[in-house]
């Protein structure tokens, strides 16, 4: 089952649908102290279709993941 995503292009607003499993996240990030208040971040970098720009969506990743 495929995690899809819509992101929205910060320079011309243009919003797509991404697909996360076709993705590979840029960096990984840990936020909490504690393991029961600790969140997984994937941070993934697109390319607007439109206009070119590059950007970076911070994704935060549930259990079920």
């Amino acid at each position: 089952m495929s995690k899809k995503i819509k992101v929205t292009c910060p320079t011309c607003h243009y919003s797509f649908d991404v697909d996360l499993d076709k993705e590979t996240p840029i960096q990984t990030i840990y936020k909490g102290a504690d393991k029961k208040t600790r969140q997984l971040v994937r941070e993934y970098r697109f390319l607007c279709p439109k206009d070119g720009t590059y950007f970076i969506v911070p994704v935060t990743v549930t259990e079920e993941d």
